[in-house]
This record gives C-alpha cells, structure tokens and sequence, in this order.
C-alpha cells in the first residue's frame, strides 16, 4: 500500500506543481499587461482572484488526500512527495492575494 500511495504522490505533486506554476506565469503576465495598458489596481483589496481560488482549492485538495492515505492505515508524513505537496500547499498560501 505505502508503495502505491507513493507513487500516487510523486505523480499529484507533479501535476500540481506544473498548475501552480502555470498560474504563477499567468497572474504575472496579466499584470505586466495591465501595468502597460495603465489599468493596474493591485493597490486595492480585490477580494478572491481567479488565481487565489485555483491555489485554495489546491490546497484544499492537499490536505484532503492527506486525510485519504491517513484512511488507508499509511501515515502521510513517511510520503517524500506528500511533504513536498505540504510544502506547495505553503507556498500557494503565501502567493495568494489575500489573507486568508
């Protein structure tokens, strides 16, 4: 069972990993856009943007499958991949917008 929620692991940080990224690239490239066209407002409280929802539900999703292996008698912290998917969860909290 560890072997398969390992491998499970390493393939969900992967994926989430190249998300997070895409959405970094993405957030940044809207705001270069709208620095150029003169209409950026990141001075103001904006609430939730679409990349604070993506990076909530990612985490989200984390912990949920934390909570999956814990179901299945495999403690998720001897997971390698699933520390590392903690350690994205961190990070997309810290990259959000919005205090939450």
């Amino acid at each position: 069972m560890f072997d398969i929620f390992s491998s499970l692991a390493e393939q969900y940080y992967s994926s989430t990993s190249d998300v997070l990224t895409s959405v970094k690239k993405m957030e940044e490239s809207l705001k270069r856009l709208k620095k150029g066209r003169g209409t950026d407002k990141s001075s103001g409280s904006q609430g939730f943007t679409d990349d604070d929802k993506i990076r909530q539900q990612v985490m989200i999703d984390i912990e949920n499958y934390g909570q999956q292996i814990t179901n299945y008698g495999v403690d998720p912290a001897v997971l390698e991949h699933y520390q590392k998917l903690l350690q994205l969860s961190s990070e997309a909290k810290s990259a959000m917008t919005t205090s939450n």
